[in-house]
């Protein structure tokens, strides 16, 4: 059981995300090479202590995948002595903050989940107290920042973070019917749509007072619930004691590069249906509605450096040799492959 959760959760699903963009990178950098080195180490490490409960997939993998690489390897797995680990290596405080890092990442994409932004598009902001971030250092603050996909993370004093509330005032309908009686209905209407005003006035000095068909009318705590709350497209989580906000709400910026991303995704999809090596170029040419033209056209670059495209073009796709249509929530995207 812990040689798969550390398989799937802390190489598959965390490592694996840490390090793709270091590996994406054209030439042989330290960081490519030592991302690749690190992977290696674990995976024929973790292929020597599943032997004994997997012996056949591991030894598959490691003649096929270790032996090759390594000029020390045994003809088999089973062959090999069971790995032992470096005391000298263990950093139990590295190890705290990048448990609060990943921590605090699962809630900011829970919170993307529930505000029904998917992880391609981008956010504005992702708001984390100063009891969290103390803990922290620039590279997580980074980390955070790439995998959340937010534009901006900001440090915020926990005050600062319940300043951000405005109180919304909700009628208790059987204390208004008792008080008003014929005018109970106008009264509630007046309450839900003043309902900030409503609430700020009982919260700071305890009444409201309001003018309803033409009849002066005091609103207490009697009548109405306070409640404070986050404004809208602000998402609100918590994560060891701190709080976690999540700016969800969308300008044409954000939501250009969106499509961009999307757009990318799709030709992703493409070059992985065509069967094409990782390090091919390809010539990409996009059609579809108005909005996807602006992203491409904006975004050339990213789209450029992600799918590997040597040349973009937005018209006269003609010839290309491969070609597919999509919807991207209900725009129509055309793209077309040369290769």
């Amino acid at each position: 059981r812990l040689l798969r959760a550390f398989i799937v959760e802390d190489v598959s699903h965390w490592y694996i995300r840490l390090i793709r963009r270091r590996v994406w990178i054209e030439e042989s950098s330290i960081e490519k090479i030592t991302a690749y080195s690190v992977l290696f180490t674990v995976l024929s490490n973790w292929l020597k202590l599943a032997a004994p409960f997997i012996p056949h997939v591991a030894d598959y993998l490691y003649v096929n995948f270790v032996k090759p690489a390594d000029p020390n390897a045994r003809e088999s797995v089973h062959l090999e002595e069971l790995p032992s680990y470096d005391e000298s290596l263990i950093n139990d405080e590295l190890e705290e903050k990048m448990s609060i890092t990943r921590d605090l990442i699962e809630e900011a994409l829970r919170l993307r989940m529930k505000a029904g932004i998917n992880i391609r598009k981008p956010v504005k902001k992702l708001y984390i107290t100063k009891s969290l971030a103390g803990k922290l250092n620039e590279e997580q603050i980074r980390i955070i920042k790439e995998l959340v996909n937010t534009k901006d993370v900001v440090v915020i004093e926990e005050s600062d973070a319940q300043g951000m509330k405005k109180p919304l005032a909700k009628p208790i309908p059987s204390s208004i019917g008792r008080a008003f009686r014929h005018q109970s209905g106008a009264v509630t209407n007046y309450i839900m749509g003043n309902s900030e005003k409503v609430a700020m006035d009982i919260a700071q000095i305890g009444v409201h007072k309001a003018v309803i068909n033409g009849e002066e009318l005091e609103l207490t705590k009697d009548h109405v619930e306070v409640e404070w709350v986050y404004p809208q497209g602000i998402i609100a989580g918590e994560v060891h004691g701190g709080t976690v906000l999540l700016d969800a709400r969308i300008d044409e910026e954000l939501y250009l590069e969106g499509i961009a991303r999307e757009v990318i995704r799709r030709v992703q999809v493409d070059r992985k249906t065509l069967n094409l090596p990782v390090e091919a170029y390809i010539k990409l040419c996009v059609e579809g509605d108005a909005d996807i033209i602006k992203a491409v056209e904006l975004h050339r670059n990213l789209i450029a450096g992600e799918t590997r495209a040597s040349s973009i073009a937005t018209s006269k796709c003609s010839g290309y040799k491969h070609r597919s249509i999509w919807d991207l929530e209900g725009l129509s995207l055309q793209i077309n492959i040369d290769y």
